[in-house]
């Protein structure tokens, strides 16, 4: 196999184009790479940066249309986004939350060490990721691939949704929860074993509990008129 570097130089970059002959299948290939010349280390960041840009993958709106598409989505959908996969995780989140609070000393919770109830919080949550897996739940399971190298956890996706619907007092960023009365008194007890034999299926209590959440703070949504008239729609 024979490989021919042809190099062309301009403004400081170097582009590289290689031929390779392969003599089995008298095939010629061509692959392109991109490569350039540092000036000096600024110009060297400046390019990292621009290079940096071609990987990120958040959505733009340039016309401003999501701000009205958000309107619409908080009067018939109030506290659901497209993130969203099961509806339990608004039970798993607070269940989470109140098991770690649960097991702080009253000296650690006046310290707020954020770091270790971060770390709580995260270990809480793989190991709710195992115990669904376990009971059988593949669809709608966040992190059921990725595992530790999950992003964004049940408790930041479903942050908002909480506080919507009532069932989270606290306003503020997730962590601030931990700090004590932060969840409606209402919110219905785990099983003794959770998340141990987790499932996605709600108890006759749970459910009751979100309609009558919707009713009184989200009546005029179309989705408390689905809720209350228990109509089936295919995912």
């Amino acid at each position: 196999m024979a490989s021919t570097p042809c190099h062309s130089q301009q403004s400081g970059r170097l582009a590289n184009t290689v031929v390779r002959y392969v003599p089995s299948t008298s095939q010629v290939t061509v692959t392109s790479s991109l490569t350039w010349i540092d000036h000096d280390r600024s110009a060297g960041e400046r390019t990292q940066r621009i290079l940096a840009l071609f990987r990120e993958r958040e959505a733009r709106d340039e016309l401003g249309l999501g701000a009205i598409v958000g309107s619409f989505s908080d009067q018939l959908f109030p506290g659901t986004s497209t993130i969203q996969t099961r509806l339990r995780y608004m039970f798993f989140v607070p269940w989470i939350y109140k098991a770690i609070e649960a097991k702080e000393t009253k000296q650690a919770k006046q310290e707020k060490d954020w770091t270790r109830r971060e770390r709580a919080l995260k270990e809480h949550e793989q190991a709710l990721i195992t115990a669904l897996l376990d009971s059988g739940e593949k669809a709608g399971v966040l992190g059921q691939l990725a595992r530790e190298g999950l992003k964004r956890y049940p408790s930041s996706v479903y942050w908002a949704g909480l506080g919507s619907w009532g069932i989270r007092g606290v306003h503020g960023p997730e962590r601030e929860a931990q700090e004590g009365e932060g969840w409606d008194g209402e919110l219905p007890a785990p099983p003794p074993d959770f998340p141990e034999g987790a499932t996605f299926r709600l108890t006759v209590d749970e459910a009751s509990y979100v309609c009558d959440k919707l009713v009184r703070l989200h009546a005029k949504s179309l989705l408390a008129h689905l809720a209350m008239h228990r109509l089936e729609l295919d995912e």
